[in-house]
């Protein structure tokens, strides 16, 4: 499913019918699918799709390492908390599957975190927007996780580690806004419905429409 999306989005080109009628084309639960186009395009197989979903997971493991160094200051915690990662039962049996776009979702999470860590207000911002496309349940996981941000940034004020009071609120600022505008276009484009799970219907004929078709 989801590799068909992605193929409606980089070619233009209307779905087959579906239950549901006409599938659009896109769906507002994944708007991160836009950032893959051009791989899409260069790559149209659902192949180079698994070998891309499992590179990212690849980069989330890299990327939580890192950050538990940092935490940590040691290697062989840092290693074991990887490992562990790696092995986590969804995590290692998500990535045998077709691309699923939540998988997207752990690398730019931790390397926010990551980011956030280093003092790099800016970019981690970028990271949790990332996120927050990924998938519906993503601006929700994003907001509450503010006040973990902020109770974090609290407790390394005494190693002079923290961000300011004005990267911070410029960090605790990004993820809100762009959560709150991600459930808000959902929930414009496909109503309640979006959040119960259901499909945005269309049910044109037509072999190609024009991309406004879709909202």
């Amino acid at each position: 499913v989801n590799y068909n999306l992605l193929w409606r989005e980089a070619f233009g080109i209307a779905s087959y019918p579906s239950n549901v009628g006409y599938l659009p084309y896109y769906d507002p639960r994944k708007l991160i699918s836009f950032l893959l186009i051009p791989y899409m395009r260069l790559f149209p197989s659902v192949y180079n799709l698994l070998v891309l979903q499992v590179l990212v997971f690849s980069l989330s493991a890299i990327a939580l390492y890192a950050l538990s160094l940092r935490v940590t200051k040691s290697i062989k915690t840092s290693l074991v908390v990887e490992i562990l990662w790696l092995l986590y039962y969804p995590n290692s049996s998500a990535i045998i599957y077709p691309l699923h776009y939540m998988t997207l979702f752990p690398l730019f999470y931790i390397l926010g975190f990551l980011l956030f860590y280093t003092k790099r207000a800016k970019s981690a911002a970028l990271s949790f927007s990332l996120a927050a496309i990924t998938d519906l349940m993503a601006p929700i996981t994003l907001i509450l996780t503010i006040p973990t941000i902020y109770m974090l940034n609290a407790k390394m004020k005494p190693k002079n580690r923290a961000l300011s009071n004005g990267s911070l609120l410029f960090l605790i600022l990004v993820i809100i806004g762009v959560s709150i505008s991600v459930l808000l276009f959902n929930f414009i484009i496909g109503g309640v419905g979006l959040f119960k799970g259901q499909v945005i219907q269309t049910t044109s004929p037509l072999a190609r429409q024009p991309f406004i078709y879709a909202m």
